[in-house]
Formats: structure tokens, C-alpha cells, sequence
């Protein structure tokens, strides 16, 4: 019966220690997730003004082509603009999810992001 106790007091200190740390671990790869995504979202920009033959100017969520998460707000500092031809013009990403914020540059001509 001892045993028993020991083994579970064991589990339990462990469970302090590691618990915390997988939290951590668990935001930080929906953090990831969602920078990949707006990632690619980002770079299909030229592709879809292409096929759209027109040219996209984007300044928040709302003007945005593809569909986002929920509860992700996007704002571009100066607006994007993806011109008809595919050519992205530079600008910065303020991705705001929850009480998170998160700055994207996005560099010409393809709008590949840093």
C-alpha cells in the first residue's frame, strides 16, 4: 500500500513540473500553425491577382480574399497591394489573435514573408 502512495506522489510532482511546460508547448505550435497558414495564404496573393486579372488592394480582414481563422484580425501597414500581373508590393502584417499580436514583413515581388 505504501508503494502505491509513493508511485502516485511521484506522478503527482512530476505532473507540476511537466504540466506547465506542455501548455507552453501546445500554444506555441497553434502560434506556428497559424503563422503557416497565413503564410501560404499570403503567398497565393499573386497567383489568385493573376487569375483574377485585377489588382488587390488589402488593408484589413475584411478586404481579404481567402477565408481565416476565427478571431484572427489582419491589418497591413501600408495597404498590400498585389498588383494584376502577380507583383506584390511591400508591407507589414499586424496579425492580432485573442490578446496576441504578430508582425509579418512582406517583401516584393512575391510576397514572401519574413
Amino acid at each position: 500500500m505504501i508503494e502505491l502512495i509513493v508511485v502516485l506522489l511521484v506522478l503527482a510532482l512530476l505532473s507540476a513540473v511537466t504540466l506547465p511546460n506542455v501548455f507552453k508547448w501546445y500554444e506555441s505550435r497553434q502560434k506556428a500553425q497559424l503563422r503557416n497558414e497565413l503564410i501560404a495564404s499570403i503567398a497565393n496573393l499573386p497567383l489568385y491577382a493573376y487569375s483574377q486579372r485585377k489588382t488587390l488592394i488589402i488593408a484589413n480582414s475584411s478586404e481579404f480574399p481567402f477565408e481565416l481563422p476565427q478571431d484572427v484580425f489582419l491589418t497591413f501597414q501600408p495597404s498590400l497591394i498585389v498588383k494584376a500581373n502577380g507583383y506584390c508590393m511591400p508591407a507589414t502584417l499586424e496579425v492580432k489573435k485573442d490578446q496576441e499580436t504578430m508582425s509579418l514583413t512582406i517583401e516584393p515581388p512575391y510576397c514572401r514573408v519574413k
